[in-house]
């Protein structure tokens, strides 16, 4: 967990939208990301059902989302409104809500997979992430969660430094 200041939100939003368009918005999807979308649809198409409730937290362009749709009703949390906003277009059978991901309205124990794909390195209190996660999920729910490895991350050349504004 960082010990860093947190950046006020309207910057750590206008970070993730400008990190958005540039790449997930203006290109297709990195090889990371697709190979995320096939272990995802198969760990989700292996419960074998078609009426999940399925939420994304940290969701960005909605890309996951939109490949989990077959398996149920989709709801997609992210803190950028004009990311959010891209995103409706492209994805409208999805239910998208803007907000910080502690506070965005969703019913307790409600949903039967929560997806977060490399959003839990940037939350600054990771407990309570999680117990935000078991307060949503069903009993016996499944969490579905990738998050990048620092020491391998940090040793990839073509990662910049953190941004002021990123957490």
């Amino acid at each position: 967990m960082s010990t860093k200041p947190k950046p006020p939100i309207e910057r750590q939003s206008a970070y993730w939208d400008r990190w958005n368009l540039k790449a997930r918005d203006a290109k297709k999807l990195p090889v990371s990301s697709v190979r995320q979308g096939n272990e995802l649809v198969a760990t989700v198409a292996a419960l074998g059902r078609n009426n999940l409730a399925i939420l994304d937290l940290g969701c960005g362009s909605g890309w996951a989302g939109a490949l989990l749709r077959p398996y149920g009703r989709v709801t997609a949390t992210d803190m950028v409104a004009q990311t959010i906003e891209r995103a409706k277009e492209r994805y409208p059978d999805i239910d998208f809500r803007c907000g910080d991901l502690f506070e965005v309205p969703l019913p307790a124990e409600h949903f039967d997979v929560v997806v977060s794909l490399e959003v839990l390195s940037h939350v600054a209190d990771q407990p309570a992430f999680f117990e935000r996660v078991a307060n949503l999920l069903k009993p016996g729910g499944l969490l579905l969660l990738a998050t990048q490895n620092r020491r391998v991350y940090a040793r990839w050349s073509t990662v910049a430094p953190p941004d002021p504004d990123q957490l």
